[in-house]
């Protein structure tokens, strides 16, 4: 599996991990941290786009 395919995957699940905890408890700190971590790995599939 190419890199690009796999941080697609990781967004994916990440944005389905941060909508679901945000049903379950809108006020959870957990959500800014998994809000970082996709914020990261849409810049890091960003930067893969460009690269191709």
């Amino acid at each position: 599996m190419k890199e690009i395919e796999k941080v697609e995957k990781k967004i994916e699940a990440l944005r389905l991990k941060m909508y679901q905890l945000f049903m379950c408890d809108p006020q959870s700190p957990d959500i800014l941290t998994i809000s970082q971590n996709l914020d990261e790995a849409l810049n890091l599939f960003d930067t893969l786009k460009k690269a191709e």
